[in-house]
């Protein structure tokens, strides 16, 4: 199958979404500091350092997908989307499991899109949905 590889500002639009999904997961992490154990904390603030990695590695590495041209454009399409509608999710869930849930979710669809696995992205954006309506 023909690769092709995301375009820098495919990249950057991926790299902003998690950023502030990224950011989104730190803000409530402190928002909700005393309503934690130190263990949700820890795997909340691990979840956030290793989602602004991806964030910055999306823009540094040349990220390929084993798509053609076409079907790129829509997988970043949908990327960019899920990931909005994680942080959106992060703004809006009160409970702490879920918000674990969500961030392992956006985790696991940044290691995949790294991958340039298209089965491995289309699984991770489907878990990230579940995730979102859990």
């Amino acid at each position: 199958m023909p690769s092709t590889e995301l375009t820098s500002e495919q990249a950057f639009q991926i790299s902003q979404a998690y950023y502030e999904l990224a950011v989104k997961i730190g803000n409530y992490r402190y928002a909700k500091w005393d309503d934690m154990t130190p263990e949700e904390r820890q795997k909340l603030g691990s979840y956030e350092n290793s989602l602004l990695r991806q964030s910055s590695d999306f823009n540094q590495k040349s990220v390929v997908l084993l798509l053609t041209a076409p079907k790129t454009q829509i997988a970043v399409k949908n990327i960019t989307e899920t990931t909005k509608e994680l942080t959106k999710a992060v703004k809006t869930l009160k409970s702490i499991n879920k918000i674990l849930g969500i961030a392992a979710a956006a985790f696991t669809l940044g290691g995949a899109i790294i991958s340039g696995n298209p089965k491995a992205i289309l699984d991770a954006i489907d878990e990230a949905i579940t995730a979102i309506n859990a």
